[in-house]
């Protein structure tokens, strides 16, 4: 009975899965020689926290001029729906990342401001998105809807295989020489599957994307956990030696 009860206590120690969408750091690095450039970004689903087949999706972002002497960065933007059975609709309602600008002198400027044109046009700045939890830099939403990177309301991309474009600009306070996106992630809305009925979820950037490698704090609850099952097997083999004796 001991026994059991210790191989309880010792399951109890151990962490959960986690609270939230874990992310990894993909950066991509913008300088002037790259006007013209695009770059892709593959997105996974998650639901409730659960990566969830058939739900995916893809942005591409082209760099196409600098100008102000070097404070704005303007982009072209195309956002796509991937998603497949057993998903059988999904809205990409949002887009965003974290932004850093780097000076001559290699100091890193904080993004000042945000604009956007196409169904993306809606500026949210350091909000919080769902599942995910920290706070980002700037996303771009689908009109209506809440504020911050909650909610795009009833727009965006909800077509499979499709594409839509439009442009966004990144504002600094004085010259930069590149910049920096990373962080990457997309909003889903209005998710359906034979499971799924009106879900919402998120995807992040799949290019690096792996499971999370537990923290510190974590390690340490896992090894108390597995002395206390140690301790419990050793007593156990002690009791059963006297028993036989």
């Amino acid at each position: 009975m001991r026994f059991v009860l210790l191989c309880a206590l010792a399951i109890a120690a151990l962490p959960s899965a986690a609270a939230a969408v874990t992310q990894v750091a993909s950066p991509a690095t913008f300088a002037a020689a790259d006007i013209g450039v695009k770059v892709n970004r593959l997105y996974n689903g998650f639901v409730d926290e659960t990566l969830t087949s058939g739900l995916s999706s893809r942005t591409v972002f082209q760099l196409t001029a600098i100008g102000n002497g070097g404070r704005n960065w303007d982009f072209a933007y195309a956002v796509q729906n991937r998603f497949t059975a057993p998903v059988t609709a999904a809205r990409v309602s949002i887009f965003g990342f974290d932004v850093d600008g780097i000076t001559a002198s290699n100091n890193t400027l904080a993004l000042q401001a945000a604009s956007a044109t196409g169904v993306y046009d809606t500026v949210a700045r350091n909000g919080n998105v769902p599942q995910i939890g920290p706070t980002l830099d700037v996303c771009f939403r689908a009109g209506g809807g809440g504020g911050g990177c909650a909610s795009g309301g009833g727009g965006g991309n909800s077509t499979a295989g499709s594409f839509i474009g439009g442009t966004f600009r990144l504002t600094f306070a004085s010259a930069v020489q590149r910049v920096i996106l990373d962080n990457f992630f997309v909003r889903y809305q209005s998710v359906n599957s034979a499971v799924l009925n009106g879900a919402s979820g998120v995807g992040v950037d799949t290019m690096l994307w792996s499971p999370a490698v537990p923290e510190p704090a974590t390690w340490a609850q896992m090894i108390a956990g597995f002395g206390l099952l140690g301790l419990a097997m050793r007593r156990r083999r002690a009791l059963a030696a006297t028993q036989s004796a």
